[in-house]
């Protein structure tokens, strides 16, 4: 009896830890199409960069230099810098809107020539 009582919490625990999982996907997901339809509906205006691919802005990763980013995705469209609590970050700019109205977001955040976030999201104003 307690072997089968063990190897039905051993079942439970698998179909748990699996829905999560599927759940932890679905709202990921949920979220890239949400962007979608936004963007279908208001209309796109994104400018990108010359040499800019979702492609190579994706597999781009936290912790890769300048250069890097240079020879993935060109020169940005712009950059500038901030002072996060006496830190001097560089944005770099691959895409804006050209009617400051919707557009896909994509900035690169590098502290001391190191890329620390990347920021990819839908603006709707």
């Amino acid at each position: 009896m307690q072997k089968e009582s063990f190897s039905s919490k051993k079942l439970i625990r698998k179909v748990a830890v699996n829905l999560l999982a599927i759940t932890s996907l679905l709202a990921a997901s949920t979220f890239l199409v949400i962007d979608e339809i936004l963007i279908f509906i208001f209309g796109d205006t994104t400018l990108y960069s010359r040499n800019y691919s979702d492609q190579a802005f994706t597999n781009l990763e936290i912790g890769s230099s300048q250069e890097n980013a240079i020879t993935f995705l060109g020169p940005p469209l712009e950059s500038y810098l901030v002072d996060d609590d006496s830190t001097e970050i560089e944005i770099w700019v691959y895409s804006k809107s050209n009617s400051d109205s919707h557009f896909r977001k994509k900035l690169i955040h590098f502290k001391s020539g190191i890329m620390v976030k990347k920021i990819d999201e839908v603006v709707i104003d």
